[in-house]
């Protein structure tokens, strides 16, 4: 028992310390929301993203921080341009080019003709060769099945064998019931984990 205790107090205290000092967002209040930019000498006033504290982090966090107003995430995201693969991406007008073309199919409108399909990363977009049938599956990105990340909705389907099995364990609700009654200190660390995921 003092095995759970002990691991449930590092959990909890890395857990903690990790969360304070990653997530340290800027203080919002109804009708205003302070922040601190970075000293890049850079007007940020006209800069409506959230999180301050993303801006100029080294990540392209894309969308409302990828702005002239927000000098394009700080930084991070004006180093992102189209592929040069040849495609004439001049009808594509994404705000957030950088993952064009990052070997990840983003789906969505990344993937349309306009983009060359992701910048060609859903171009060979296939279900996994895993051995079950996906021929029901209906889901927009095919990749994203069996790819490690449970993606939910229709990917987490029996028809798509629960995302490739990626989201298998989302669906053992008895296994929960199980673990509830008969391993407390379990459900506190899984209580964490999801936090954290």
């Amino acid at each position: 028992m003092r095995t759970y205790g002990l691991s449930l107090f590092i959990a909890f205290y890395t857990f903690s310390k990790t969360f304070a000092n990653r997530n340290q967002w800027n203080k919002l209040d109804a009708d205003n929301v302070t922040c601190d930019y970075p000293h890049d000498g850079f007007n940020y006033s006209s800069c409506d993203a959230l999180v301050c504290d993303w801006i100029g982090d080294g990540i392209c966090n894309g969308e409302r921080y990828n702005t002239s107003e927000c000098n394009f995430d700080g930084g991070d995201c004006s180093a992102c341009d189209y592929p040069e693969d040849g495609f004439n991406y001049s009808s594509c007008g994404l705000r957030d080019r950088c993952p064009l073309g990052n070997g990840r199919c983003d789906g969505e409108s990344y993937n349309t003709s306009e983009c060359n399909y992701d910048g060609g990363d859903c171009l060979d977009c296939e279900f996994p060769e895993d051995g079950y049938d996906y021929s029901n599956c209906d889901v927009e990105v095919p990749c994203w099945v069996g790819d490690g990340n449970c993606d939910g909705a229709s990917y987490g389907s029996r028809e798509c064998n629960r995302d490739g099995g990626d989201c298998v364990f989302d669906n053992f609700a008895f296994f929960g019931v199980l673990t509830q009654l008969f391993c407390w200190p379990c459900v506190i660390i899984s209580f964490f984990i999801q936090i954290l995921l």
